[in-house]
């Protein structure tokens, strides 16, 4: 998942968020951030990652956020699936 500002002044904070909780590096779970853009990178992608996603981006003027949904869903027995957004 990206997140990217498309206007506002740098500096930008950007935080990531899975059902209102943070989310930080972990295991599967990787944040690349670099100046007004930001990727949520989940590899293996399982079951247990479904659920909505915030990315909120911050800057000294105020604030403003995002959320998709991720539904993952399996046809097959493998416990490893792919994100298709």
């Amino acid at each position: 998942m990206i997140c990217s500002a498309s206007s506002g002044t740098s500096p930008f904070e950007i935080e990531w968020y899975k059902n209102g909780h943070k989310l930080v590096n972990f295991k599967s779970l990787r944040i690349d951030t670099l100046n007004e853009y930001s990727v949520l990178l989940i590899d293996p992608l399982v079951l247990d990652d479904n659920g909505n996603y915030t990315c909120t981006m911050s800057n000294n003027h105020g604030s403003d956020s995002y959320t998709v949904s991720l539904i993952v869903e399996c046809k097959h027995s493998s416990r490893i699936y792919t994100l298709l957004i």
